[in-house]
């Protein structure tokens, strides 16, 4: 992961006095420093924007190019959007592990579980609403990643997983919504005629010291959660256990 850093007017200042007597380079006012997280390097760059352009930060860019998190900063943000980690896949993650909780056992009460994830990817909390849900339908593309999704929780399951690109209103009970996730990590579900927003499972951004560290450089919670993983993705275990869930409460609207 790279972490980068636009230094503040002050500081550049204060680079410049210290180096006014050696040969003043771009290279002298970039500070690159690489740090451990569990067993992985990462690097944290900080810079003036008058360095932007260095071909040293253009070469990191290529070469991190969507392992990328920045400070709140907006015009930063839009420069290098492209480039960026991407934490919704992860807050996907918190959001049905939030629904599961949520539902327990009442996913007997709801036949048919929609959910709307184009950017589909096989996860154990994925797995985890199959055990539950009678019938799961996913709008999503159908390829061989889904239809194995589909035939694993069929064959070990016995829950069946249609893979639709549309479908009525009337041929769901819930309708959950991961293609439209607020900022804030909230996303839109439906009970038939009731609508709600469902808060991501706050389990996944529990910060560790080392994440800790991460958020002190500037970096926002959630995406230092995201990024390095607080809650770690387990490895799918097809076998099915009943255990009972505790609840996490809705917001009606």
């Amino acid at each position: 992961m790279l972490i980068i850093k636009i230094k503040r007017e002050e500081q550049i200042k204060e680079k410049k006095r210290i180096l006014k007597r050696k040969k003043l380079s771009e290279n002298n006012l970039i500070e690159r420093v690489n740090f451990k997280v569990g067993n992985d390097i990462h690097t944290l760059v900080n810079l003036p924007v008058s360095c932007w352009e260095n071909e040293e930060i253009l070469r990191l860019l290529k070469i991190y190019k969507g392992r990328i998190i920045v400070p709140d900063n907006i015009a930063l943000e839009e420069k290098i959007k492209d480039y960026l980690f991407d934490i919704k896949p992860y807050c996907k993650r918190a959001i049905l592990s939030a629904f599961i909780k949520y539902m327990g056992n009442d996913f007997n009460i709801y036949k048919t579980v929609c959910i709307a994830d184009s950017s589909f990817q096989i996860t154990q909390e994925y797995a985890d609403v199959a055990k539950f849900a009678r019938n799961l339908v996913i709008l999503t593309e159908n390829n061989i990643k889904t239809q194995s999704f589909s035939d694993y929780c069929y064959l070990k399951l016995g829950t069946v997983v249609s893979i639709k690109d549309k479908v009525k209103s009337s041929e769901w009970d819930i309708y959950l919504n991961l293609d439209d996730i607020f900022d804030d990590g909230r996303a839109t579900v439906k009970f038939r005629e009731k609508e709600a927003i469902l808060l991501p499972d706050p389990d996944y951004f529990i910060c560790n010291k080392e994440i800790s560290e991460i958020i002190s450089y500037g970096i926002p919670v959630k995406t230092a959660c995201a990024a390095f993983e607080a809650k770690k993705q387990e490895e799918i275990n097809w076998a099915f256990k009943s255990n009972k869930v505790k609840s996490i409460n809705f917001n009606f609207t």
